[in-house]
């Protein structure tokens, strides 16, 4: 009997130099959440079930994508979307204190941006859940 089905998740840190669409390296975080999500379905059409017939592996994100945004803000401080895209890199490793002061630097520098409403959201909810002692990593 042959090895059972895997899908490996692997989060790229940057698609600023693809001769293609932009977007995909948003996709694993994207990806991450819908598959923690209490609304979604793992089943296939097939009846194979994400994660019970077929394993999902997390290989997390390659670790580039945090020194890439650093690097940029190093020599383009009032780079919004550096912001943005480290703000978001660092809410998923649980850096939320991290994330807040650059989703704010994001929020000041681009204050008409149509992300604006997601940086206030990620705020606000790492406030709430420290208030009430919830770490993300304790589940």
């Amino acid at each position: 009997m042959g090895k059972a089905p895997a899908i490996r998740l692997i989060g790229a840190p940057t698609d600023s130099h693809s001769s293609s669409l932009r977007g995909a390296a948003e996709a694993p975080p994207l990806i991450r959440a819908a598959l923690d999500s209490s609304h979604g379905n793992r089943a296939a059409e097939s009846g194979a079930e994400l994660g019970a017939d077929i394993a999902v592996e997390d290989g997390g994100d390659l670790p580039l994508a945090e020194a890439a945004f650093r690097g940029a803000l190093e020599y383009h401080p009032d780079y919004a979307d550096a912001h943005y895209h480290l703000a978001r890199l660092l809410d998923a490793a649980n850096r939320r204190d991290e994330a807040a002061r650059h989703w704010r630097l994001f929020m000041s520098l681009a204050p008409d941006s149509p992300w604006v409403d997601e940086a206030r959201e990620r705020i606000g909810e790492g406030r709430r859940l420290s208030a009430v002692g919830f770490r993300p990593d304790d589940g």
